[in-house]
């Protein structure tokens, strides 16, 4: 009977070091795929956000991980956790991209990309919290009067502003003295048609920034450069809408649904999608 026991003992004690050994190679696994999870989350939340620009623009939790599993399925194999990892996050950050703005009015397919953008490379330390923070509001919260006065007065108030704003970046901490000695070479920048396509040795991200300070009529355009330049020009690419992609998505509980604007109908494609799957209409 003691022999029993003691060889019982030595079982569970033999089960009990297997089991720890087999949780640490999971959390060893959990570890190294945590940036999967991190993208997830970073996206999940900027959608979630998204919704206040337009409350149409609702994804559920059940949906988005729905997208997720896919994307987890779908991505390429590969031997390398690395390489495996890297194809993951990014099948899912573009496939979750092309799901979403498939939804969104036109006019805010390129404002949903640049916050992705921006949310990436704020995640990858690429780009300063502080330094978005100065793009996004500019001057806004400055006053005329209480600032240093413009040198000439071919600069709008509202320019002088953004450039008090934007000194407040590392990079720029010199630019009201810039403009003050060469306002001749800033007014001749100034004035082009597509300043943002000036040669300069600015990232991507400052150059968008200069532009939105002086010509923020410009600034959909150099965001789209930005864009491409830092996740990848299918981004900014216009991506015409795949129906029978949408359809393979869809499934009795989750319909698709059409709003109708003018100059996009989809009626065409749905009669030709049914005449393909041979649905009556």
């Amino acid at each position: 009977m003691l022999a029993v026991t003691k060889q019982t003992a030595q079982d569970v004690t033999e089960k009990l070091a297997n089991a720890s050994e087999t949780n640490k190679k999971i959390n060893e696994a959990c570890e190294e795929y945590r940036p999967v999870a991190h993208r997830a989350t970073l996206i999940y939340f900027l959608i979630a956000e998204f919704s206040v620009v337009n409350c149409m623009y609702q994804t559920s939790l059940a949906q988005f991980n729905q997208l997720y599993e896919m994307s987890i399925d779908k991505s390429d194999r590969a031997n390398m956790p690395s390489k495996r990892i890297h194809n993951i996050i990014e099948y899912m950050t573009y496939e979750i991209y092309l799901y979403i703005q498939r939804g969104l009015f036109e006019r805010h397919k390129v404002i949903f990309a640049l916050m992705l953008t921006n949310k990436i490379l704020v995640s990858a330390g690429k780009i300063k919290v502080l330094d978005l923070d100065i793009f996004l509001k500019g001057g806004g919260a400055l006053d005329i009067n209480s600032v240093r006065k413009k040198p000439k007065d071919w600069i709008p108030d509202n320019v002088w502003l953004n450039i008090i704003a934007l000194s407040s970046m590392d990079a720029f901490r010199d630019i009201p003295d810039s403009v003050f000695r060469n306002d001749g070479l800033w007014r001749q920048w100034y004035d082009q048609e597509a300043p943002e396509t000036a040669k300069d040795r600015l990232s991507k991200f400052e150059r968008m920034c200069v532009v939105k300070t002086f010509r923020e009529d410009r600034t959909i355009i150099a965001a789209a450069d930005y864009i491409a330049d830092s996740v990848g020009q299918r981004f900014v690419e216009s991506v015409p809408l795949n129906m029978e992609k949408a359809w393979g998505e869809s499934h009795n509980k989750c319909p698709l649904i059409c709003l109708l604007s003018p100059g996009a109908d989809p009626t065409k494609l749905i009669e030709d999608l049914a005449k393909r799957k041979k649905i009556k209409t």
